[in-house]
């Protein structure tokens, strides 16, 4: 592959996995290690497999957008855990009020 061809592969690249992100992939909760995985898999099937250029580069670009995706959801939760450890939780005590109880006597 030269050069140019690398660059128009990862441009498209990146420009349908944004798009993915923002119409499919922000719809569909799945646990990031689990993304992982399949990438990985993925990436050692495809070096056993023998076909043809074109289906080299879709699966190129399947693997490649599945890291991507990994690293959104990883990032993210990191974020939500952060967010959470920051905020803490004020509890509302209840006001104590004087003339409630009514002395008899």
């Amino acid at each position: 592959m030269n050069f140019l061809s690398i660059v128009v592969f990862i441009l498209f690249s990146l420009i349908t996995y944004n798009l993915l992100k923002i119409f499919v992939l922000s719809n569909i909760k799945v646990n990031a290690w689990l993304i992982l995985s399949l990438g990985i898999i993925l990436c050692v099937v495809s070096l056993f497999l023998k076909v043809p250029t074109f289906v080299m580069y879709i699966i190129q670009w399947l693997y490649f957008v599945l890291i991507l995706w990994f690293v959104d959801l990883f990032v993210d939760n990191r974020r939500k855990r952060l967010r959470n450890k920051n905020n803490k939780v004020m509890q509302n005590k209840p006001k104590v009020k004087p003339n409630r109880i009514k002395n008899k006597g």
